[in-house]
């Protein structure tokens, strides 16, 4: 076993040394496994529209592939420097396609139930997703290490998420909201989100952010290397709108001071930011 380690070292490290991407273009296919947090903000006056106590956010997962085209200034070419330390500085851009998550909970006073509280989550899954921008990378240690740095979007094409919604106290919502006119509701409730005409021409479908990578390159062959990376983005959205199920406006217009509230009424201050998190793994090509 210990002879098989060795081979496979000194395989590894003659590859380091043979192969390395000094200047020209660079494409590379990846895969993205993503954490995300979500972040919501909201001013008091279009809570006051809900009677919403709060809204916050929690954490769920999303999936992406991604292709992108660069061209590598090489350090001894364009720099006129060894590419032992420093390799030189690369603009790209890319364009992937995958899922999105936005997950939140709020609570409010039902009109009917007194003082009795419950905490509603709400889990969005969309597919699909797109994602894009334009970036620049510093490429250290001849070419093995890569700190990016790149502004882009997401625009959710998704005309019908998957919901998820659930409380820490349903039979409290299924009283709360036992006098509505369209009947009670009963959590939790796994559904499609159904968009009206109107909503879904009107809420705004593309988040902005920026993302910083870090990423090691292994040389597998002159013109091919296996990329592992990490990374952290971060994604400012305004969609205008409470983009959630018809349930989710049952259970708002049974609150105190949300009778008159519907998922058309605009919001202009709330935000669904997040926080991404993931690692990434692809291969990346010498186009030269």
């Amino acid at each position: 076993m210990k002879k098989v380690l060795i081979i496979f070292a000194v395989i590894f490290i003659n590859l380091s040394n043979l192969y390395s991407f000094t200047n020209g273009f660079v494409w590379s296919a990846k895969f993205n496994f993503n954490g995300s947090a979500t972040i919501p903000s909201i001013n008091k006056e279009d809570l006051n529209k809900m009677g919403v106590d709060y809204f916050k956010g929690s954490v769920g997962y999303s999936l992406n592939g991604e292709l992108e085209l660069g061209y590598l200034f090489g350090s001894e070419k364009w720099f006129n420097m060894d590419n032992k330390k420093f390799s030189g500085m690369s603009l790209f851009g890319y364009l992937g396609i995958g899922t999105g998550y936005l997950g939140q909970s709020f609570s409010g006073t039902f009109e009917n139930e007194g003082s009795s509280k419950a905490n509603i989550f709400v889990n969005l899954n969309y597919a699909p997703v797109l994602d894009f921008g334009i970036g620049t990378k510093v490429h250290l240690l001849e070419d093995r290490l890569m700190l990016g740095l790149s502004l882009g979007g997401k625009y959710i094409i998704d005309n019908s998420p998957e919901s998820y919604v659930y409380s820490d106290n349903p039979q409290a919502v299924n009283n709360g909201t036992g006098n509505h006119p369209n009947g009670a509701v009963n959590l939790p409730i796994l559904s499609k989100l159904i968009m009206s005409k109107h909503l879904n021409q009107s809420f705004n479908r593309l988040m902005l952010n920026v993302k910083f990578t870090i990423e090691y390159n292994q040389p597998l062959a002159e013109r091919v290397s296996l990329l592992v990376g990490l990374y952290t983005r971060f994604n400012i959205y305004n969609p205008h709108y409470l983009v959630m199920t018809k349930d989710i406006e049952k259970i708002i217009q049974s609150y105190v001071g949300g009778k008159n509230f519907t998922l058309e009424t605009k919001l202009p201050s709330y935000f669904v930011n997040s926080l991404d998190f993931g690692i990434s793994i692809g291969f990346a090509f010498n186009a030269n």
